[in-house]
């Protein structure tokens, strides 16, 4: 999976920050970051080196064009530009997945974005921290697993996808729970040995201590909220019994 990263890199007093580089190499791998590449950018805001906003456009076409997954940082009021290559990573059909600081900061007015946020797999809004929010991206495996995470970061639900259980990863586990959520992919062309393959599988991560919520493709496909109610529902009895303790 290669990983485009957009974003404002200068913060609003005028200082420059460039954070991608606290992300590529440790949180994200250097060999499926695409772009942008900071060398373009020097040490100091692009609007301050001549030609180099154009070669920084080129560049940034360039590396949405070839990425699998767009993640888009909104941390400033007057992130334009990644508004635009937000849009253009739509009209490639491009999985994006959008983090922004949260409550108590200027995301609190982002419903003049909405236009152009709608494309979004994945809007999350301080659920995580944007290392955390990353890592969790990375995990992520296919399109209805992206729609399903899509979903969870509407409600105030904390998960970890592909989570290990002995030989085995759950599509998700619900963090601060023994909640394991699984997806079923084309459930009516399976056979007879996948599915005692799956029942097996399903005992022993229960025998783990883990209880499992499972859901067809076609039931996330048709309406991921309400999957993601249900998960919702169950956590809420989890933790109503006192087991979150």
């Amino acid at each position: 999976m290669k990983v485009y990263l957009a974003g404002k890199v200068t913060k609003p007093d005028g200082t420059y920050d460039d954070w991608r580089t606290h992300l590529v190499g440790s949180v994200i791998p250097a060999e499926v970051y695409i772009g942008p590449n900071p060398e373009l950018d020097g040490n100091k805001p692009r609007s301050s080196r001549p030609g180099s906003s154009l070669n920084y456009a080129k560049h940034a076409e360039q590396g949405i064009k070839e990425c699998d997954v767009l993640i888009a940082v909104l941390n400033s009021g007057d992130c334009y530009n990644t508004l635009v290559e937000i849009g253009y990573a739509a009209a490639l059909k491009k999985t994006i997945a959008v983090w922004s600081p949260g409550v108590g900061t200027w995301p609190s007015s982002i419903s003049e974005f909405r236009s152009v946020l709608h494309w979004a797999s994945v809007y999350d809004r301080g659920i995580y921290t944007l290392e955390e929010f990353v890592r969790r991206c990375l995990k992520i495996e296919s399109p209805i697993e992206w729609m399903l995470f899509g979903a969870l970061c509407d409600f105030p639900l904390r998960v970890t996808p592909q989570f290990e259980i002995g030989r085995y990863r759950a599509d998700f586990l619900v963090d601060d729970s023994n909640i394991c959520v699984e997806i079923d992919g084309h459930e009516h062309h399976k056979t007879k040995e996948q599915r005692t393959r799956d029942a097996r599988r399903e005992r022993e991560i229960e025998r783990a201590g883990f209880q499992v919520v499972r859901f067809t493709g076609s039931e996330v496909f048709r309406d991921a909220h309400q999957c993601v109610e249900e998960i919702y529902e169950v956590y809420s009895e989890y933790t109503a019994n006192g087991s979150g303790e």
